[in-house]
This record gives structure tokens, sequence and C-alpha cells, in this order.
């Protein structure tokens, strides 16, 4: 089942999948048709009941289409024990119960690169079949506890979308010292390299007495001063300050230990 660029996704990248695709159901007949043509394999349909035979359905559909399309495949077809792996979706496999009978899971890349592995959630013999594929394909494949898919994501956007705000004011704050933009970049780079390498050695051990004195001193005495070299940058900085500092200290804190009496 596919809407939209599905020939773009990774799901044609897949040659032993691509080789076992059947009936392809689009929107309507000729999309599934184009689909199909795109693809390099399988057939178009144009009822969601010609999928009942299938022992696979692959999901590809936005995430705004999601709903009406499994609402219909739901309606049309028996899923009685039928893998059903849901692509590229902000939702866990718990959310689809409207697809009774299923074995349901999710499948999402671990980036956008074109040899990049695969990380999957659901039913084990959902997730076992994929395992199966990944290895076949010679694809990385990480299975996640069901249930753990928001921290999943967080650690995706942490990782992406809001460490690109830091990243581009420590080059902005470069280029204020007077650095060309491509000697910011590397620089900012090389310390991003050699902070994961460093990572990978101490883990989360919290910051010493000397880290945590050093980022308030900075805080403290060079925040006006940047104020008035890059008024945005200072607010990133700040923040990002604060925010590590309670981190690290709660991180560091030792749980209380819940007395017997109590």
């Amino acid at each position: 089942m596919g809407v939209g660029a599905v020939p773009r996704t990774f799901l044609s990248r897949l040659p032993s999948l691509r080789r076992k695709l059947g009936p392809i159901k689009g929107v309507s007949y000729s999309t599934g048709r184009k689909l199909a043509l795109s693809v390099g394999a399988g057939f178009a349909v144009p009822h969601y009941a010609a999928l009942e035979a299938c022992p696979v359905i692959w999901v590809m559909v936005p995430e705004a289409s999601l709903d009406g399309v499994l609402s219909s495949l739901a309606e049309q077809t028996v899923l009685d024990k039928t893998i059903v792996v849901i692509c590229a979706t902000l939702r866990e496999s718990h959310d689809f119960a409207l697809l009774k009978g299923a074995r349901l899971a999710t499948l999402d890349l671990i980036d956008d690169s074109h040899a990049s592995g695969f990380v999957a959630e659901g039913h084990r013999e959902a997730v076992g079949m994929l395992r199966t594929l990944m290895r076949q394909e010679q694809r990385q494949f990480l299975e996640i506890r069901s249930g753990s898919k928001a921290a999943y994501l967080a650690s995706i956007q942490l990782m992406t979308h809001l460490t690109r705000a830091l990243f581009t004011s420590a080059i902005n704050c470069l280029q204020v010292t007077g650095l060309s933009r491509p000697n910011a970049v590397d620089m900012v780079t090389s310390l991003v390299t050699r902070s994961v390498k460093s990572h990978r050695r101490v883990g989360a051990k919290p910051w010493s007495a000397s880290e945590r004195k050093e980022l308030r001193h900075g805080l403290e005495q060079r925040l006006q001063e940047l104020r008035d070299l890059c008024p945005l940058e200072s607010e990133v900085y700040a923040s990002a300050v604060v925010l590590a500092l309670e981190y690290f200290e709660r991180l560091g804190t030792p749980k209380r230990v819940r007395s017997h009496h109590a």
C-alpha cells in the first residue's frame, strides 16, 4: 500500500523485498500502476481486498493519510495473523488497534543515507521477519522495546534538529571573531568529533567540579560581552549552560533509597 513518492523511499532499495512484491494498492488504480512501474515490481489492484492473500502487507503512506488508509484496509480485508509493516511513522504499533488480528510492526530508517540501517518495534513475528529480511540485505537492524518509541524519536531529534541550533550558534560565534565560515565549520566539526570520541570513553559520568566552575564562570563573566557581540547566540549559550548544569547536577545526584520503615 503506497501513497506519494514510494519509489524514492527505502522500500524500493531493498532488492530481496522488491522481488517478492505482489499486489500494489494506491489511492487509485492508475496510481497503483504508476507505483508498480516506478518500483519495477508488483502489479496494481483496484481494491484493498486483493491484499487479503498476502502474508505481509507493507504500508508506506504520509502520516496525515495513514488513519484513513488503514481504516479502509481494515474494512475491506480480513487480517488473520497477517504481518503488517507500517513504514516511516512517528507512532508505535500499539497505536493501530483497528487492524484486528494483524501482527503489527513499525519500521524506520536510522538516518536518511542510502546505506542506512533500520530500527523496528512491534509483534515478535513481524520483527523476526524484518530481522531476517535485513540480514539478507546485509543491513544493520535494531529492535527497540514496544512503548519506547517516544524516547527513540527524542534521541534522534536531540542529535539532529535540536543540535543544529548549537552548531549554527557556534559557527556564528566563530565568524564574529573574524574566522571565515569554512574555517568555522571545520573547527566545529573537529570539536564535535572529539566530543563524541570523548563521550564513548567517559559515558554519562557527571562533570567534574572544575568543569562546572568553568561553565558558571563563562555564564557570569562573559555573558554581557557575548550579548554585545552576538545577541541571539548569547541567548542560546546561556540557555544551554543553564540546562546542562541542571541536567548533570540531577544526573549526578544519588537516588534516595526508600526506607523500609516508610
